[in-house]
This record gives structure tokens, C-alpha cells and sequence, in this order.
């Protein structure tokens, strides 16, 4: 069996490679079948160059390559319900991918179709969260189906907010899956681990093309797939083992949705739409933050893969905490909590320190990281 899972793996990797070399060196002829999509005018932007951004797909042909060398220790009736239940979100992402402008609602709209498909599929939504008072809401049916598919959705969305820095995505894609696997080989889940472990393969094979030039996106059919099927790994762990603590798994997805909730609570607060772009994300002040300390503005080829560098750890911790922690439900919700706090002193600090040294470089009071007049 090990011969067979390693396998699996190898042909994971090796799909992916193929699918992403064959981009990468068939770009020119690609791209003239898509529309310009103008992504470096945009002001969230952060990249070089124009490289195509169907990288997902390649990750996302390989989990299925891999998952289908495995059908011979099992049915595999949950590896394909999760993989049709993808269908929506990964033909939406792909038309947006390919410059037919799919708005960031209607991509949103297809993670809530996709979300409702697995659990159609499943049988199954989340029933508890470890906390007083929301388990009670929760064992209303209605309301957790809901809540379920707006968490699915939500976390889709959450992983393409972080796909601006060449490598980032891929990082807390492999972060997260291989602390969903961990989990999952604990608790005797051996096809949700190794369906984690077939997305992290695969992405490493991505991320050779990805990181640190960026070569080749992930793009929103990247993002929005894998996002499903990451966050419905944890959900099945969560709704199969009622000794798997919810907040150790949300700290094994906790970059993405910090990043979101963040980013929700700050645009309500400035009066803004939620859908608005702004260049405030953690990782767009990291980037800029070391444009403006050390690597001198504009140096986006340099500052862009650093960036990703520079965040390893703090995308890593979190996870590591969320698999020492899995049987442990109030203490896994209180180190949440706490790396939610350090996070927005974090943000807050790195902002007030950029604007600082700006003002000194360059005798400008104030700087406003989060428009184009403010770009670096």
C-alpha cells in the first residue's frame, strides 16, 4: 500500500509539472484565444509581467490524476462528490481567468453553488463550533446549512484575496493541506489526508513555476477550486470526529480568513463596499514595506517573491498550533483568538511604520498605502 500512496503522489507531482511546463512555454500561442484582462493597472496589483494565470488548473488535473490512482483502496465516492462539487467555482474562476470579467460576487455565487453541491453530496454540514451558544444555534438545521455553505464560500473567496504575491497562495495552500493531513492521518482519515497530501504535492509542482518570478499564476479557478476542496477536507474532519477541535481546524485555514475578516471589518469601518479593492492586505504592506526600507520603490521583481518569503513563518505558526491543539477545543479557540489580535496590532504597526519612513524619505506627512497616489 505505502508503494501504491507514494505512487499516487509522484503521478500528482509529475501531472501538475507537465501541465504547468506546457503553459509557461506555450504562452504566446495561449494567449492570443483569451482576452487582456489589464491586471497591472489594477490597484491591488502587485506582480510583473502578464503571465497566464491557469495555474490552478494544472494543480487541480494532478489532484485528480493522483486521486484516481487510488481507487483501488477504496470506492472513491467521497474523492469524486468533492471533485464534482468543484464544477461551478472551477468553470467561473476559468472564464475569469481567461478575461471574461466574471465579477467578484458572481465568482461568490458559484462557491455557494459548489458549497450547496457538497453538501448535497456529503449528507452532512457543520453541527457544532465548540463554543456556548453557537452549538445551540447550530442544531437548528436550517441555520447551520446556511452558515455551512456561507463559511465554504466564504473561504474561497478568502484564498483568492491572498493570491497577490508570486508564491503566496501556493504557500498557505501547502500550509493548510499539510496540516489538514496531519489531522486526518491522526484521527484513521486516511483518504481526507491523502487527498490533503496529493493538493500539497501538486502545488509544490506549481510553485516551482510560480516562485520567485512568477512564471505562472494560480489564478481564480486556482484559488476558488482548491479553496473548496480545502475547506471541505476540514469540514469533513470536523463533522466525522466529534473529538476534532473546530478551532484547531480554523487555525490550519487561518491565514485566508484573518486576511478576509480583516479586510471586511476595515472597508465597513472606512464606509467603503466590501468588494472594493485596496492595497492594504497584509502581505501588500510587507511588500511595499520593504520597497520603502531597503529595496527601493517600484523594485516589485525583488519585493514581490520576498514579500512571500517574509510571511513563511507567520502562515506556518498558526497551522502547527491547530495540529498540537486538535483534541483541544477551548484552547485551540483562545490561540485563535489570540493570532487574530496579534494580527491586526501587526497590520496596524506595519502600516504606521511604512508611513513613517516614507514621510522621512521623501518630506510627505503622510503616505496613503491604500491608493494609487500612494503607489511604490
Amino acid at each position: 500500500m505505502a508503494q501504491l500512496l507514494l505512487s499516487s503522489l509522484v503521478a500528482a507531482f509529475g501531472t501538475t509539472f507537465v501541465f504547468a511546463w506546457l503553459m509557461v512555454w506555450g504562452a504566446s500561442p495561449i494567449k492570443r484565444f483569451i482576452r487582456p484582462r489589464n491586471d497591472l493597472v489594477a490597484i491591488q496589483a502587485s506582480h510583473t509581467g502578464d503571465p497566464l494565470r491557469f495555474g490552478g488548473i494544472a494543480v487541480f488535473f494532478g489532484v485528480c490524476i493522483g486521486a484516481v490512482t487510488l481507487f483501488d483502496l477504496s470506492n472513491g465516492v467521497f474523492t469524486i462528490s468533492l471533485i464534482l462539487s468543484s464544477l461551478p467555482v472551477l468553470i467561473a474562476g476559468a472564464l475569469e481567468d481567461a478575461g471574461l470579467r466574471v465579477s467578484a460576487r458572481r465568482r461568490l455565487v458559484a462557491a455557494i453553488v459548489s458549497a450547496g453541491l457538497a453538501m448535497a453530496l456529503f449528507g452532512f454540514w457543520v453541527t457544532r463550533a465548540d463554543l456556548p451558544g453557537v452549538d445551540i444555534i447550530l442544531t437548528i438545521a436550517p441555520i447551520a446549512v446556511v452558515l455551512t455553505i456561507l463559511v465554504a464560500a466564504g473561504f474561497c473567496h478568502a484564498l483568492n484575496l491572498v493570491d497577490g504575491m508570486n508564491g503566496l497562495a501556493a504557500i498557505n495552500i501547502v500550509a493548510t493541506a499539510l496540516g489538514l493531513a496531519a489531522i486526518g492521518w491522526g484521527g484513521g482519515f486516511g483518504q481526507i489526508a491523502m487527498l490533503a497530501c496529493l493538493i500539497t504535492v501538486s502545488t509544490l509542482a506549481f510553485l516551482v513555476f510560480n516562485w520567485p518570478f512568477g512564471k505562472l499564476f494560480l489564478g481564480d479557478a486556482g484559488s476558488y477550486t482548491i479553496g473548496h476542496l480545502l475547506i471541505w477536507l476540514a469540514i469533513s474532519l470536523v463533522v466525522l470526529d466529534g473529538s476534532i477541535a473546530v478551532g484547531a481546524v480554523l487555525l490550519t485555514l487561518f491565514w485566508p480568513i484573518m486576511d478576509m475578516l480583516h479586510s471586511i471589518v476595515r472597508r465597513v469601518i472606512k464606509g467603503v463596499p466590501v468588494f472594493s479593492p485596496d492595497r492594504l492586505h497584509f502581505h501588500q504592506i510587507v511588500r511595499r514595506g520593504l520597497e520603502v526600507l531597503w529595496l527601493g520603490c517600484g523594485n516589485r521583481r525583488w519585493s514581490n517573491p520576498l514579500a512571500t518569503l517574509v510571511m513563511v513563518p507567520f502562515i506556518a505558526t498558526p497551522v502547527v498550533f491547530g495540529v498540537v491543539l486538535q483534541h483541544s477545543a477551548h484552547a485551540s479557540w483562545l490561540v485563535f483568538l489570540a493570532f487574530a489580535a496579534l494580527y491586526s496590532f501587526v497590520h496596524s504597526k506595519m502600516i504606521s511604520l511604512v508611513r513613517l519612513y516614507r514621510a522621512k524619505l521623501h518630506g510627505s506627512p503622510r503616505y496613503d498605502l491604500s491608493t494609487q497616489s500612494g503607489r511604490t
